[in-house]
């Protein structure tokens, strides 16, 4: 009986100390978690505090409350007097025909749905991205889908399309898409509303156009719901449109390279690179796959002729942007050119192939690969010395 008894008490006291310990472990958790959450609602107002004081100080404690605004945050301008400037919010990596849709739905968002010619007029739209989040992260750096200096013209062949669509009336300059990059860092711990708020007030947004899925503030915790409710609040015209459907484009390449969703992504794009399937890239696109070449160069010499298995030689490239799987493939050299302001392009059939990076140098990576481009392909107009030299992929032979 002593025994038992002995034994219960000491079981009791065990299960107490236990419960005891869970306690204070979830009260440290929540006292965390509460002061994580108030300093990033905090964020904002602390911001406007600042910004106030130093309007009103030049002493050394103002210039360091202005020092908070130094966040490289900018106001986008319109590039039309008293123009409204619409948001369209995602990462823009593939420049998709999901990210087109984006666009468009953003360069036609009416403030008043009974004109809505007469109120887009003064209209512009811009996809709002953000610069080094793989670095802030730190994500392993990978190149993008569509080469840095290739944007500007797809964004220009996404506003032609949009103006022809517009009718005859439209004016030339009214539906022009354009770019703006705001440092991940300075809004990676903002809280959802207070990202709204900076859109705002900050940026000078009037309205935001974003995917359903669409997730933004401190971990993502903000959804497509919140930034109606928040931009209501704020006074931002919000409008979320719906995931475009990839039509099981790829379907195979995903499934290798376990690509989540049913919907056109980044993601889809790369895994059927990955794959070979350019078909599908193409159709995903909405444009032929592009990738921007540069000139190897090594030791301050430029690397020579390589001669393959079927005695051909070719010039090797690196590309600006990731390259599909290694193989031969058909398609258009490109050189652009400008005169006098007009952009201009030569264009010369090809048959280039894609081969591992450790096929010519030794360095090796699974995403990425060099083009080789046969001497033959080469003409005084189209050359291996033209610096905007490009290749369009039509097919995997």
């Amino acid at each position: 009986s002593l025994s038992l008894s002995l034994s219960l008490s000491l079981s009791l006291a065990m299960t107490s100390g236990a419960l005891l310990a869970a306690g204070h472990r979830f009260c440290r958790y929540h006292a965390l978690w509460s002061r994580g959450g108030r300093r990033q609602n905090r964020r904002c107002d602390d911001r406007d505090r600042a910004r106030a004081f130093s309007e009103k100080s030049t002493s050394s404690s103002g210039r360091r409350a202005a020092a908070l605004e130094d966040d490289g945050i900018e106001t986008i301008g319109s590039s039309r007097e008293g123009g409204e400037v619409i948001v369209a919010l995602g990462k823009f990596d593939a420049m998709h025909r999901g990210h087109k849709a984006l666009a468009f739905a953003a360069a036609t968002l009416s403030k008043d749905e009974s004109n809505e010619r007469e109120s887009t007029i003064n209209q512009q739209a811009v996809l709002l991205s953000f610069e080094n989040m793989a670095e802030v992260l730190g994500w392993k750096p990978r190149k993008p889908v569509t080469a840095k200096r290739d944007r500007e013209r797809v964004l220009k062949e996404w506003s032609k399309e949009l103006g022809v669509s517009g009718g005859a009336e439209s004016r030339s300059d009214k539906y022009s898409i354009r770019e703006h990059g705001v440092p991940f860092a300075s809004i990676r711990e903002m809280s959802p509303e207070c990202f709204v708020k900076t859109l705002k007030e900050r940026l000078g947004v009037a309205g935001v156009v974003a995917g359903e899925n669409y997730r933004f503030g401190y971990r993502a915790s903000g959804s497509a719901d919140d930034l109606v409710a928040f931009g209501k609040k704020y006074g931002l015209r919000v409008k979320i449109v719906s995931l475009l459907d990839a039509d099981k484009l790829g379907a195979e390449a995903c499934d290798s390279d376990d690509c989540k969703g049913e919907q056109v992504s980044s993601s889809r794009v790369r895994a059927c690179l990955k794959f070979g399937d350019v078909d599908a890239v193409t159709k995903l696109l909405g444009r032929k796959h592009r990738l921007c070449l540069e000139k190897i160069i090594a030791d301050d010499r430029e690397v020579g002729t390589i001669m393959t298995d079927d005695d051909e030689n070719f010039v090797a490239y690196k590309s600006e942007n990731i390259t599909p799987k290694a193989g031969d493939y058909e398609g258009f050299l490109i050189v652009s050119s400008s005169d006098d302001n007009s952009p201009r392009e030569e264009r010369a059939p090809v048959r280039c192939k894609i081969v591992k990076n450790g096929e010519v140098d030794g360095e090796e990576d699974e995403d990425d690969g060099y083009v080789l481009v046969p001497e033959s392909a080469f003409s005084p107009s189209i050359n291996d010395t033209s610096r905007a030299l490009a290749f369009d992929i039509e097919r995997r032979v």
